[in-house]
């Protein structure tokens, strides 16, 4: 009894362990943001958050994904396989994500960013707008 006991805790103990080390990877599913894609709420676009403040802007339908870095003012897009969705987070296996910088695509991203908002366009003539409150 001793034994199997010793050995949960030690599973415990390794799992927490495991989280401690990879918290800068998990992103959180916000649920009090309101999300609409050109003027219309869209409920095909989830919207995570990092520990540093970042935001994964994943649109399910093109699984197309989009981070944003508000305190750099900087938007980019990581690689598809770079993170795993699972139910009410994000798991990105580099941290901070590899990304390519919206600015060196073709489409202008003509990213807006305010106090509790966020804009921007993933394509031409599309926009995407994150609102929530604090």
């Amino acid at each position: 009894m001793m034994k199997v006991l010793f050995a949960i805790v030690a599973a415990l103990a390794v799992c927490l362990l495991v989280l401690i080390m990879t918290a800068s990877h998990w992103w959180r599913k916000r649920g009090n943001m309101v999300v609409t894609h050109n003027g219309q709420p869209d409920s095909n676009i989830n919207v995570y958050r990092s520990r540093d403040g970042s935001l994964l802007v994943h649109l399910k339908q093109s699984e197309w994904m989009y981070v944003i870095r508000p305190e750099n003012r900087e938007i980019g897009m990581p690689n598809r396989s770079s993170f795993f969705i699972l139910p009410g987070y994000a798991f990105s296996r580099n941290a901070p994500p590899l990304l390519v910088p919206m600015g060196k695509a073709e489409t202008d991203p003509r990213l807006v960013i305010e106090r509790e908002s966020i804009e921007f366009s993933p394509r031409d003539n599309d926009r995407v707008r994150v609102n929530w409150q604090r």
